[in-house]
């Protein structure tokens, strides 16, 4: 994919790197801020021409494949009408940084979601090629949310089919200390239980590995 620098410095309210050293500057292409903005909630694989002006919510750390020579990573995108996971790959990786920027995207390959590895609420994801142009969005949109969430009560939890995503809001009312273990798999573990309530219940929460 193409990332572009931007003419001007970048004046969203959250602190703002440049992009990485190693991205090149591409100039003979126009901006493509100025194209027709579609809303995430409207793309499918069926549209060639789209261009969305998205905030990176958040973004996963890189890894390697084909034993260490091959580099991806995926991101959450949001809009103000809902939100998809991207993939880029090798030289992506250093791209959309830092998060939380918003960004012009165009021509990147819409594909129907891999839900084993997807738990966005969109039936769609994206991922980054060679014909995909990345542009920072030199304005702060306040418009397009940090992240899309879809809070339920904790007293629904026990209705939700097994495996489910869901978001919760709660008070911690207690946090149990870390654990160290290791599993049937003689693989170790780290973990810590925590007590959360909202006004319909309570509910244990188990935290692993970064989250403790």
């Amino acid at each position: 994919s193409v990332f572009k620098h931007p003419t001007a410095p970048i004046r969203n309210e959250l602190p703002v790197l440049p992009p990485p050293s190693s991205i090149i500057t591409i100039t003979n292409i126009d901006s493509i801020k100025n194209n027709r903005l579609f809303k995430i909630e409207t793309l499918n694989p069926f549209q060639n021409r789209w261009t969305i002006q998205v905030r990176v919510a958040n973004k996963t750390p890189i890894r390697t494949y084909s034993n260490g020579d091959g580099r991806l990573f995926s991101c959450s995108l949001v809009d103000e009408t809902s939100e998809i996971r991207a993939t880029g790959f090798g030289d992506d990786c250093d791209r959309l940084e830092p998060i939380l920027i918003i960004y012009y995207i165009t021509q990147a390959q819409i594909k129907y979601a891999n839900k084993q590895f997807n738990t966005l609420n969109n039936e769609f994801e994206m991922t980054f090629n060679n014909e995909t142009i990345i542009e920072p969005c030199l304005d702060n949109i306040p418009s397009i949310p940090m992240q899309h969430l879809h809070i339920i009560p904790i007293n629904q939890i026990q209705v939700m089919e097994t495996n489910s995503f869901i978001d919760v809001i709660g008070i911690v009312m207690s946090i149990n200390d870390i654990i160290h273990g290791k599993s049937k798999q003689n693989k170790d573990y780290t973990k810590r239980e925590i007590l959360i309530l909202d006004r319909t219940g309570q509910i244990p929460v188990t935290l692993w590995y970064r989250t403790v």
